[in-house]
């Protein structure tokens, strides 16, 4: 039998994972416990309780996360006790160099797993599983056969109960450069529309939901962009081509019709200019994921 820690199950995710997705399929992988825990609890007493658990998800914050991990694992380490973690960051490659730097050759009770969930938008907002709105699952990197096997049964378990499938064609690097032209496209959009207070008040009016969103997770936004190099050029990009216009007179349809012309850069076979619609503004608000 399994046991199962969430350390930082107090945001979206995992909050979704500990209330909706482990319990429908915990009969198929044959967990008997799930157990949620705060990162800001006493750091000693959270090693104690997590050396408990057979697999630990860690769901905290973008920005601390390869932070976490460098000071964690070594813990775990000393414990020589088996667990499997399971890594979920929004990008993979800063907490694959993490992992990285510790002989695990040398230390094989400890594995790893390196996935990225992709949801629709807000779909981590309530904690009922909503399958209309699942992408997929990207896995990038798996440590051991031991823990591919294991992986492979998770899937199977996610397949049956939510017609859910992983991708494993990328690698940690390569799976981050692949966001950045999507996601980070967003987040350039949302960080860029932010300083401009009057286009920003007419995003909020047209669409409140996302704009409640981008608000949320500037935070995450912002981690994303300094820790992704390609997302940072494309966010210096947005503000150059946005430095072109009036910023007096500057429009939400000029926003997005650079958003439009990058994306039809980095997304798709077609340079020509993108007209401004209604569906413009939907593939947009489509395309920004909460992580």
């Amino acid at each position: 039998m399994r046991k199962v820690l969430i350390i930082g199950n107090k945001g979206n995710f995992g909050n979704f994972l500990e209330k909706s997705i482990l319990p429908s399929i915990s009969d198929l992988l044959q967990i008997n416990l799930i157990k949620g825990c705060d990162i800001d609890v006493e750091f000693n007493d959270m090693i104690e309780t997590a050396s408990e658990f057979s697999d630990i998800i860690i769901c905290i914050n973008l920005g601390n996360y390869h932070k976490t991990l460098k000071k964690i694992i070594p813990e775990f380490i000393r414990l020589e006790k088996p667990i499997t973690f399971w890594l979920v960051p929004s990008l993979q490659y800063p907490s694959f160099v993490a992992i990285k730097e510790f002989d695990l050759k040398r230390h094989r009770k400890i594995d790893f797993v390196l996935l990225h969930p992709m949801y629709g938008p807000q779909s981590f907002s309530n904690s009922t599983f909503n399958s209309r709105t699942t992408f997929q699952t990207i896995v990038t990197y798996v440590t051991s056969k031991k823990t591919k096997i294991c992986l492979e049964n998770v899937e199977k378990a996610c397949q049956a109960k939510h017609n859910l499938s992983f991708q494993y064609q990328f690698t940690p690097e390569s799976h981050d450069f692949e966001v950045a032209k999507t996601q980070g496209l967003v987040f350039a959009f949302a960080l860029t529309l932010l300083e401009h207070k009057k286009v920003a008040n007419e995003f909020q009016s047209r669409f409140p939901k996302q704009f409640a969103a981008f608000l949320a997770d500037k935070a995450l936004m912002s981690d994303f962009i300094a820790l992704n190099i390609k997302a940072n050029e494309i966010f210096s990009e947005f503000k150059s081509m946005m430095s072109e216009y009036n910023n007096n007179q500057v429009t939400l349809e000029d926003y997005m019709q650079c958003y439009c012309r990058l994306n039809s850069i980095y997304n798709s076979n077609s340079k020509n200019e993108v007209k401004i619609t209604t569906e413009s503004y939907l593939t947009l608000t489509k395309s920004f994921c909460q992580i």
